[in-house]
């Protein structure tokens, strides 16, 4: 797996693959970069031109690419169609997962984001952090009581000091959706790498949603990206600028704590894909979810 997140922005012109290297020119220069050295590709402007050759071969590589709209935010992404090698034996594990299993592994889910948004209030020194620790806990199977949605309105009261809410239109909220969208998406790409179908959710369900089952296994990571928020930008600022999104990429290299170990995020979320088929697989919770300990970047040796 790459370890180089890449963002093409309104100084590139072109790009295109020569030699397993992909070859970006911009207006004064011109670099290479071997493919199996990169993670992800933004791709910011709608002026840069490219060949289906060359995101073919950025699939190929199963590399995440993404694409920009017209506010410069991610709204769409490629991924690979029958990339693994036993993929109607994963689907048939989806579609016949028992729902008391779904239910289990959303409380599993729910429980672990609901920690780690703790986690965050404490490494951000705000309160709230035992509130939520005890919501944690009460969160059964299927989350009927509904406390994901409790912790949220508590969490997000004491994330902005009770100066913004989730839903207000402001700085602060576009960061985080950019991030979102980041991160959503390197899930995404593991989703389809391990034979799963993304629209497929445990809890999300919406039948317009072709990512429902990334935005289940999404959850846990929202306080990553919280975290990485407030602590990197100052939410007085009035617009999402480039060089913003630009930090915004260091994102995908953050140090994840998951089952014991630190894994970059790419590898850490590859680490919950592949235990959520486990779980398909065995009929039983064997989720490996992410843990929210610091915020640093992960060091490759």
């Amino acid at each position: 797996m790459g370890f180089l997140n890449i963002t093409l922005g309104d100084t590139v012109k072109h790009f295109s693959i020569k030699n397993n290297q992909l070859q970006v020119q911009t207006v004064d220069s011109e670099r290479q970069i071997p493919l199996r050295d990169i993670n992800s590709l933004i791709i910011e402007s709608s002026k840069i031109n490219c060949s289906v050759y060359a995101l073919q071969a950025l699939v190929r590589e199963r590399v995440a690419v993404y694409m920009c709209d017209h506010l410069h935010l991610p709204n769409a992404m490629i991924l690979p169609f029958n990339d693994h090698y036993s993929q109607l034996r994963v689907f048939n594990m989806q579609q016949d997962a028992p729902r008391p299993l779904e239910k289990q592994l959303w409380q599993a889910i729910v429980r672990q984001k609901i920690l780690n948004q703790a986690r965050c209030l404490a490494l951000l020194g705000k309160e709230g952090h035992d509130e939520l620790v005890e919501i944690a806990n009460s969160v059964n199977s299927g989350d009927t009581n509904n406390k994901e949605a409790h912790a949220a309105n508590f969490y997000w009261r004491k994330y902005f000091d009770g100066k913004y809410g989730r839903n207000t239109d402001c700085f602060a909220n576009d960061l985080l959706n950019y991030g979102y969208s980041l991160v959503r998406g390197q899930i995404a790409r593991d989703i389809v790498a391990h034979g799963l179908q993304p629209f497929m959710g445990i809890h999300h369900k919406n039948q317009l949603n072709a990512f429902n089952l990334a935005d289940d296994l999404f959850e846990p990571f929202r306080p990553f990206v919280d975290a990485f928020v407030s602590e990197n930008f100052d939410f007085s600022d009035k617009r999402v600028l480039p060089e913003h999104k630009r930090i915004l990429m260091r994102l995908l290299n953050l140090a994840v704590t998951i089952n014991g170990e630190v894994h970059s995020l790419p590898n850490a979320t590859h680490v919950m894909v592949e235990s959520f088929v486990a779980s398909l697989r065995d009929k039983a919770v064997k989720i490996i979810l992410p843990i929210l300990a610091e915020l640093k970047s992960f060091k490759y040796e």
